[in-house]
């Protein structure tokens, strides 16, 4: 392991590493509701992912997946959660991303066309399963969705998540215009509670981004992606 003092002064000196570093500090944050100082250890997995050149949004996906599992799992544990754990999540992640265009052929696993198919049928899938106020967005994305399936064939990846991509931002946006205000208040309350912790501020992005998160988790609405 390098010196950490070293280290911060490297990486922090460069600004596009800083935005970079903050995005996923304070998405972590957010996510497991503790306040802690990244470790040096945990420096070490930001700085992996940046120099490969990682998309941040891919990372903070990765962060989504892991709590997503924890909150499955049978076993419960109030052990602090850091970055470490969620390394090997994070690297999902970027597999299923770089099985998109030319170098697709170089990733192991299903084809590129495979994975569509299935990530596509397990969203479909889960969208069945939304019920409450959220039921009718559900079944509006359900139906857009279903054709891609054929489509997922003859398109790239690239296509068919940007289609995903305007799905979700229709779904979102009824979902938020009918929100039961009783969610809502949950949802800001959690974040200004973290807030206080951090005693530091959290980029608006980063906030409205955990919010729309935490708000689909609560009603049970799947995220509409093929990275997720």
């Amino acid at each position: 392991m390098r010196d950490c003092a070293s280290f911060l002064k490297k990486t922090m000196s460069d600004t596009e590493f800083q935005e970079y570093f903050k995005q996923i500090e304070s998405y972590f944050a957010l996510k497991r509701e503790q306040v802690f100082l990244l470790s040096p250890e945990e420096f070490e997995v930001v700085d992996h992912f940046f120099q490969r050149n990682i998309p941040v949004e891919l990372v903070l996906r990765g962060i989504d997946r892991f709590f997503e599992k924890k909150k499955r799992s049978r076993r419960k544990s109030r052990r602090p959660v850091f970055l470490t754990h969620v390394q090997s999540d994070i690297e999902e992640i970027v597999g299923d991303y770089s099985r998109k265009g030319v170098g697709s052929h170089l990733a192991s696993g299903p084809t590129e066309t495979e994975f569509v198919l299935e990530r596509l049928t397990t969203i479909l899938r889960r969208l069945e399963k939304v019920t409450g106020n959220a039921k009718t967005p559900a079944s509006k994305a359900a139906e857009m969705i279903s054709p891609l399936l054929e489509r997922a064939r003859m398109e790239t990846m690239e296509v068919i998540e940007a289609e995903l991509e305007a799905i979700s931002t229709v779904a979102n946006n009824e979902i938020f215009d009918t929100l039961d205000p009783d969610i809502e208040r949950k949802v800001t309350e959690r974040i200004r509670t973290i807030l206080e912790q951090t005693g530091h501020s959290i980029s608006e992005d980063v906030q409205e981004r955990f919010k729309t998160d935490t708000t689909l988790e609560m009603l049970g609405f799947p995220v509409i992606s093929l990275y997720a």
